[in-house]
């Protein structure tokens, strides 16, 4: 990613001669500590030089909008169940209802045990669960989108200063290095 990220973002900048760019969406995480930690840095430095609002939104509830754009129906409100693997025997998890140009945690993101996950899960059991792995592409772009186009038009116009990325836990250092 750290590669091939400034090759593609001159890319795609060179093509947006119009029109202009009115906001960015990304995904805060959960998700790997490089990449969440380069994307939103990266929309930071273009929310605050293009002076444009940036909307950070969990990488599970894009995923949770793009079940329901593939699976519902625009009358019907769909419950998705989004786990990630946060390895170490655990789970990023969290439960969302989708309804139209609207998403709602039900359940916030957070690291689960296994068996705590499944425990939590049979509160919903209309939930769709969906494993973050089948995804080719972690985060769905245009579900990123959607939500923050959702909320844009709703007048929404967060700060580049707000958004930070979301780790799920601190990275594993042994505190003896740290001395």
């Amino acid at each position: 990613m750290a590669a091939q990220l400034h090759p593609c973002l001159k890319e795609f900048l060179a093509s947006q001669d119009q029109p202009p760019i009115a906001a960015i969406a990304v995904a805060v995480g959960p998700g790997s500590f490089t990449g969440s930690r380069l994307g939103v840095t990266v929309a930071r430095v273009l929310g605050q030089q293009l002076q444009v609002p940036v909307f950070g939104y969990s990488a599970l509830a894009a995923i949770a909008r793009q079940v329901w754009h593939l699976e519902g129906s625009p009358a019907d409100p769909l419950t998705v169940a989004v786990q990630m693997d946060a390895k170490r025997q655990e789970w990023y998890g969290g439960v969302y209802r989708v309804e139209r140009e609207q998403i709602s945690a039900l359940l916030p993101d957070q690291i689960w045990s296994l068996e705590a996950w499944e425990a939590a899960l049979k509160n919903w059991p209309e939930a769709k669960q969906v494993d973050a792995a089948a995804f080719a592409n972690p985060v769905p772009v245009v579900a990123l989108a959607e939500l923050a186009r959702s909320d844009f038009w709703a007048g929404l116009r967060p700060s580049w200063q707000k958004v930070l990325p979301v780790y799920g836990r601190q990275p594993p250092i042994d505190p003896r290095v740290l001395n």
